[in-house]
């Protein structure tokens, strides 16, 4: 009989560690937040079982891009949460289970800021935006000095840190290599949320570069300075996918939010084609800067 995915399993994966709670169990997997004997706090995502000729394939891939796995576990900044280890579990019965490690991160959702700041009667959230966009232009910036792609930048993906306030991106287990190539995610389908996807997402376009990340982070920081996506009337995939690729958004208007120039550093990186937005991660901190 398969061993279930439960906190026992978790000693398997850290030994010694124990678990603080349970986050949450999606469609694919279960999260944990747990402090290991040394008393660090870390994030194990564990995925559903995999009978282990489905998984064959998705652990010689892990084998075969190992270097870009290292590369992903040697990004250094604080805006990205560090990918600790990457790997399988046996279940018994023929089953496996895939599991990541990460970095915890104390803070809240940029998702969760944009609710409660609706929910709220204040007119301003409890953010800064620019700072706000200038610790996610540095989580790109060593993201695209590794040669990486995330493809699923996200306000649930993005941690407002309680420290200072700026922004960490997580879930680095779903990230791609630049050449192209499935790493860590063995689930079928696109390594995307619909509504923040990039324009070459929505093509299907299998070679992403840095730039639809760009795309991505655009939507979430008009979505932090609005309380709105820049398609707000859209619902189902094919309706985010026809908006992100044909239509305009919203021209954002300055204010004491957000200054002249984050409006148009947003504006440039929800370019629809890749080639109009900033050409290098510097390009955009320095916007940002001045």
């Amino acid at each position: 009989m398969a061993k279930p995915i439960d906190e026992a399993l978790l000693q398997e994966i850290l030994p010694g560690s124990s678990p603080i709670m349970k986050f949450r169990q999606s469609g694919q997997r279960h999260v944990w937040r747990c402090a290991t004997a040394e008393g660090k706090e870390l994030v194990v995502k564990v995925s559903n079982e995999w009978h282990e000729t489905q998984a064959r394939q998705a652990e010689r891939i892990l084998k075969q891009h190992d270097h870009e796995i290292r590369a992903m576990q040697m990004c250094d900044s604080p805006h990205l949460a560090r990918l600790l280890d990457v790997g399988t579990l046996a279940l018994g019965d023929g089953f496996v289970t895939f599991y990541q490690t990460e970095m915890y991160v104390p803070g809240s959702s940029l998702h969760e800021h944009i609710a409660r700041w609706k929910l709220s009667s204040n007119h301003r959230p409890d953010y800064d935006m620019n700072a706000l966009a200038t610790s996610l232009a540095a989580a790109l910036k060593e993201l695209h000095r590794h040669n990486l792609v995330h493809r699923d930048i996200k306000p649930l993906n993005i941690i407002v840190r309680d420290e200072d306030g700026l922004a960490v991106v997580i879930d680095l287990g779903i990230v791609f290599s630049a050449d192209f190539t499935r790493i860590t995610r063995p689930e079928e389908g696109s390594a995307h949320t619909p509504a923040y996807q990039s324009p070459e997402q929505a093509r299907r376009q299998r070679e992403l570069g840095w730039e639809s990340d760009l795309f991505c982070a655009g939507l979430c920081l008009y979505e932090a300075a609005t309380g709105q996506h820049p398609f707000p009337d859209c619902s189902t995939e094919a309706e985010y996918c026809a908006a992100i690729i044909g239509d305009s958004h919203a021209e954002l208007i300055p204010n004491d939010l957000v200054s002249p120039n984050l409006c148009k550093a947003i504006d440039i990186m929800l370019q629809k084609f890749a080639y109009e937005r900033f050409a290098t991660p510097d390009d955009l901190i320095a916007m940002l800067s001045n």
